[in-house]
């Protein structure tokens, strides 16, 4: 006997899987993002603010700078996909939640059909033996 599988089961999967990848994808971009303005922000020259002799070599602030930016980088990729998981938690409760409740009248009705089939097959009365031959 093949087993179907119910209505709020394929309802909350199809809006899980709606929530899941635009998640995936805002991260993905947001992520794609922060990463382009990390390099345009470390690419900038930064001119120190007083003057230094003319003998001194300048130091390159980029140089300085690459592992604080590296570290920052994977700090903020870590923090946006934690924030994504708990996204799509509070997100997939609400779904079941909400499709539960939406679902409710149907699940009523159904049970109802299923009482008056069980109902309508077996009668409470015994007056079908009246009416069945006796051998």
């Amino acid at each position: 006997m093949k087993r179907t599988v119910s209505l709020r089961l394929r309802i909350t999967l199809a809006c899980a899987a709606l929530l899941t990848l635009c998640c995936l994808l805002l991260t993905l971009t947001n992520n794609l993002s922060a990463i382009q303005m990390a390099d345009t922000i470390q690419a900038t020259l930064v001119l120190p603010a007083q003057s230094r002799d003319e003998n001194e070599i300048p130091v390159s602030p980029v140089a300085e700078t690459v592992e604080p930016a590296y570290q920052a980088r994977r700090i903020f990729h870590v923090q946006s996909l934690l924030a994504m998981i708990v996204i799509l938690a509070i997100g997939l409760f609400l779904i079941d939640h909400w499709v539960k409740k939406a679902l409710t009248s149907l699940n009523e009705l159904t049970r109802q059909i299923k009482a008056r089939t069980a109902a309508a097959r077996f009668p409470s009365w015994s007056g079908h033996a009246t009416r069945c031959p006796s051998s």
